[in-house]
C-alpha cells in the first residue's frame, strides 16, 4: 500500500489535473530537532531527510523558498508544478550540524526560524526545560503543578520513559496557558518537586547554534527569519511584550546576518497562540507574512488572506507520507 501511495502521490498527471481543478498548493514542511539518542523527542532522522530528498528531486518535486511562496500568492509569480517548501524551527546546535547541510546538499533553500536569544546566550527556551527537569529526575511521581486547573489528576507518574513523555507533553500544552509573567515560578516549582537545578546555560543536548555557524549556513544558501526572542507564547504577553519581541528580534538577525528574511514565525504556531493584533502589527512593521502551525497544504489563491498565518506541516518520519503530503492526495483529502 505504502508504494502504490507513493506512485500515486508523484504521478504528474494527477498533480496537474487537481492543480486546474482546485489551484495550486505548495506543502511548507517545517523541522524541529534531529533524532539523537541524547533528546528523548522524536525528531527528524538524517537518513531519512537525505534519502527524502533525493526520492523527491528523482520524482520530478522542485525546492522553492518560503519567500518564493510568499511572491507567488501575493504577486502571481509563478511556480513549478510540484513545487515544496521546507522551514526549521528553534536554532539548536544539531539542526544546524545534521539537517541543515541536508537540506543545502540538495537544494532545498530552508528558511530557518531563530530564538534570538537562545544565539545570544541569554536563554534557552522555556518548553526545553520543561523537558531537562523529566529526564534529570530521580523521582517515580511528583504532584501536579497544574492541580487547580485539573483536579482530578493529582499526580504525574514519572516512572518510565511513556509516563515521563505524557507528563512532558501535558506540562508544555498546558504552560502554554500562562501568563507570561507566571511562566518562571512554574518552572521553578517543577524543578523544586523533582530535585533538579535547572541550569542557567544549556546543557549540550539543548545547546543552540552560534551567530557563527548561521552565517556560514547563510553564505551556503540558507535563508533567516525571526522566531522570537525567547520563545514565549504570543497570546499570553502584553502589547508591550510581543511588539518588543518582534521588533527586538528582528533587529538582532538584521545585526548579525548579511541578508535575513523578513517573515516571522509564532513560537508553537497553533491560532489560539497568536492574535489578529499581533498579525497587524506584523504588516505594518514591513514583514512579508508569518507561518503558523496550522497543518495544512498552503493554496497559493488564498495566501492574500493567510499571509499573516501560513499554514505548514510537520515532516513525517515516513517516506510514503512524506511524499503524500507534498502531492495532489492531500489536498483532495
Amino acid at each position: 500500500m505504502d508504494k502504490l501511495i507513493e506512485i500515486l502521490a508523484c504521478s504528474d498527471w494527477l498533480n496537474r489535473l487537481t492543480s486546474s481543478l482546485a489551484g495550486q498548493c505548495v506543502t511548507i514542511y517545517t523541522l524541529h530537532r534531529a533524532a539523537m539518542p541524547s533528546h528523548p523527542h522524536l525528531g527528524t532522522d538524517p537518513a531519512l531527510l537525505d534519502k527524502a530528498l533525493h526520492e523527491l528531486r528523482a520524482n520530478g518535486f522542485t525546492f522553492i523558498s518560503l519567500e518564493d511562496v510568499i511572491k507567488a500568492g501575493v504577486d502571481g509569480a509563478p511556480l513549478p508544478e510540484k513545487a515544496i517548501c521546507f522551514t526549521l524551527d528553534d536554532g539548536y546546535s544539531d539542526q544546524a550540524d545534521l539537517l541543515t547541510p541536508i537540506l543545502l546538499r540538495h537544494g532545498a533553500k530552508p528558511t530557518f526560524f531563530v530564538i534570538t536569544d537562545m544565539l545570544d546566550g541569554i536563554s534557552w527556551p522555556w518548553d526545553e526545560k520543561i523537558t531537562y527537569v523529566l529526564e534529570e529526575t530521580q523521582k517515580d511521581e511528583i504532584p501536579n503543578p497544574f492541580m487547580h486547573f485539573h483536579g482530578h489528576q493529582k499526580i504525574l507518574p514519572l516512572g518510565t520513559a511513556k509516563d515521563k513523555t505524557k507528563a512532558r507533553r501535558y506540562l508544555q500544552v498546558t504552560a502554554k496557558e500562562l501568563p507570561q509573567r507566571k511562566v518562571q515560578s512554574f518552572l521553578e516549582q517543577l524543578a523544586m518537586y523533582n530535585e533538579v537545578v535547572i541550569p542557567c546555560k544549556p546543557p549540550a543536548p539543548y545547546q543552540a547554534m552560534t551567530w557563527d555557524d548561521a552565517r556560514k549556513l547563510e553564505a551556503e544558501g540558507a535563508y533567516f527569519a525571526p522566531h522570537s526572542c525567547d520563545h514565549s507564547i504570543f497570546s499570553r504577553l502584553t502589547t508591550e511584550e510581543s511588539e518588543y519581541q518582534i521588533k527586538q528580534s528582528w533587529s538582532r538577525l538584521e545585526n548579525e546576518l548579511r541578508k535575513p528574511v523578513k517573515i516571522f514565525c509564532y513560537p508553537t504556531g497553533r491560532l489560539q497562540d497568536f492574535t489578529v493584533e499581533q498579525m497587524h502589527y506584523l504588516e505594518k512593521q514591513g514583514f512579508l507574512g508569518a507561518v503558523s502551525f496550522v497543518s495544512k497544504p498552503c493554496k497559493i489563491r488564498t495566501i492574500p488572506n493567510e499571509l499573516f498565518k501560513l499554514p505548514r506541516i510537520a515532516l513525517p518520519n515516513k517516506l510514503s507520507t512524506i511524499k503524500r503530503y507534498a502531492s495532489w492526495i492531500e489536498r483532495v483529502r
